[in-house]
């Protein structure tokens, strides 16, 4: 599983190319995004973090936002978790990379 709760654009990039290396590998990893990452879900048009996006939706990576108002600037295959459901699956993850 890959965390963001970065909101720098970097940190964000590298948990995309990291999300995206494990699941066309041998690991299909989910990305969970905590509120001060959402913008991970609003690229620059044409931008790597955009190209990446699209390759995960392809390989259909799941999605899942601790935020609910997240949404109606997401990513429109994310899922809105309740924070209780997504701190429970970061608990209970066999392993998490955290950006």
């Amino acid at each position: 599983m890959v965390l963001v709760r970065s909101d720098q654009p970097e940190i964000q990039l590298q948990a995309l190319r990291t999300a995206l290396s494990l699941s066309l590998g041998d690991r299909q990893a989910d990305l969970l995004i905590a509120t001060a990452g959402v913008a991970v879900l609003s690229p620059v048009p044409g931008s790597e973090a955009e190209r990446c996006l699209q390759a995960l939706r392809q390989v259909g990576l799941a999605i899942r936002l601790d935020d609910p108002l997240a949404r109606s600037s997401g990513h429109p295959d994310a899922e809105v978790m309740d924070h209780s459901d997504f701190v429970e699956r970061l608990a209970t993850a066999e392993f998490v990379q955290v950006f």
